[in-house]
């Protein structure tokens, strides 16, 4: 073993590839049939999209643990730890997992250099395998057809949305981002699409495969009554299926019927007193997560903290919070250099009062606060902080009775206020 310590194997990955990220599944392949180890489950759910992925991976998770199935889960990134990134039966992987798994892809890739995200993809691959699992949800990380989870062969391929993001990398065409996307289809296999209208590039790549297509809106649907909804999709038998008097999920809705429309196709038996279960309870952190909290008056205000980090994902937001009764709002942002803060931000003009702003220390990518002021000030009403919890604090000690404070930005912002909220 090269290492026995997590977190030495993760800075030794970092420096091993010549680029952070380099598309392509020519290593992670070649390392992947060296391992031999097959398919990871007998049922494969892969997951892409530039918003929802995490809410629709844990609530895929969480209906068929809720249904009795044997579950391993792949996300990234990570919240906190890395070892939130492979989640087996609710258990994440421990460190000692994560060693074995490391030292046998190291052994198996011989002189095939492969990125941090490759590896860690791998891992989870080669973890998975050692298990006897029902099924395993696999997120992409980054575009779909080129990204390393791809190596694995979809039983149901989910695109959750289409926005544009990591420009660098897909472009800002969103046709062109739907093709990137779509390259997790398969053949003659199933495939969900959430994004209304669906991107004719969705469309042309599921006929070209052929792919057996199901379209939110099109192919399935939700009708919503006062305080329950009914799902109607389709199976793999072409038969329509209903499911009725459904609570309203906790993570969105577009997300929720999307997950429904993949199960259909599955073959996994649902108790529906089992999914109203997993409807009514699965949250995920930082996702719209909502905190009762007191400023230093020990007045109630509320925290709502969301890793939205684009345009898509903060108009996302932006109607969520409108359907909570109105009240004066403060912000903490933080975000990367690659990001269109302003287009981050414009959703909430209206809404929110005043922006603390801030950067994530030691992260070469984080955008430094002075050129996030340079953008916003002649807009927004300001103040810089040194740190997301300097920002954070401020915002709560100027805060007053009933108001909200909302931190957004990036994960990394995200995990910052929950350090200082000792969370």
């Amino acid at each position: 073993m090269k290492f026995s310590c997590l977190e030495d194997w993760l800075h030794w990955q970092e420096s091993l590839h010549t680029q952070e990220i380099d598309l392509g599944l020519d290593r992670v392949q070649a390392v992947w049939q060296r391992l031999a180890l097959g398919k990871p489950a007998p049922w494969v759910f892969t997951v892409a999209g530039t918003n929802g992925k995490g809410s629709t991976v844990a609530l895929l998770n969480s209906i068929l643990q809720h249904n009795g199935y044997k579950v391993g889960v792949y996300t990234s990134p990570h919240l906190r730890r890395y070892n939130e990134r492979v989640v087996i039966n609710q258990q994440p992987a421990s460190d000692q997992d994560f060693c074995k798994a490391f030292t046998a892809i190291d052994q198996a890739r011989g002189d095939i250099s492969l990125t941090y995200f490759e590896f860690g993809t791998l891992a989870a691959l080669w973890l998975f395998a050692q298990q006897a699992l029902d099924a395993v949800v696999l997120e992409v990380g980054l575009g779909g057809r080129l990204d390393a989870v791809n190596i694995i062969d979809a039983d149901v391929a989910i695109i959750t949305s289409i926005g544009v993001d990591h420009e660098a990398w897909l472009g800002s065409d969103p046709e062109v981002i739907a093709a990137e996307k779509a390259g997790i289809f398969r053949s003659e296999q199933w495939a969900v699409c959430g994004e209304v209208p669906v991107p004719h590039s969705i469309l042309a790549k599921a006929e070209n495969l052929g792919t057996h297509l199901y379209c939110r809106a099109q192919d399935y649907h939700v009708t919503r009554q006062a305080n329950h909804w009914t799902f109607a999709g389709i199976g793999a038998d072409g038969q329509p299926i209903n499911w009725s008097s459904l609570p309203p999920p906790q993570l969105t809705m577009v997300n929720a019927v999307n997950v429904l429309q993949a199960l259909v196709l599955s073959p996994f038996i649902l108790d529906h007193e089992a999914l109203c279960v997993a409807l009514r309870e699965t949250t995920i952190p930082g996702r719209f997560q909502r905190i009762p909290w007191r400023n230093s008056q020990g007045e109630p205000i509320e925290l709502i903290l969301d890793v939205a980090h684009n345009p898509h994902a903060a108009e996302n937001l932006s109607c969520q919070l409108q359907q909570l009764s109105p009240t004066k709002m403060q912000a903490v942002l933080a975000i990367m250099a690659d990001k269109d803060s302003l287009g981050v931000v414009e959703p909430f003009s209206s809404m929110v009062d005043s922006w603390w702003i801030s950067t994530i220390p030691d992260l070469p990518r984080a955008k430094p606060c002075s050129e996030l002021a340079g953008e916003m000030q002649l807009h927004y009403r300001i103040q810089q902080k040194p740190t997301v919890a300097d920002a954070l604090m401020s915002a709560i000690e100027h805060s007053s009775t009933g108001e909200r404070i909302l931190v957004m930005g990036s994960f990394y912002t995200v995990a910052a206020a929950m350090d200082a909220l000792a969370l």
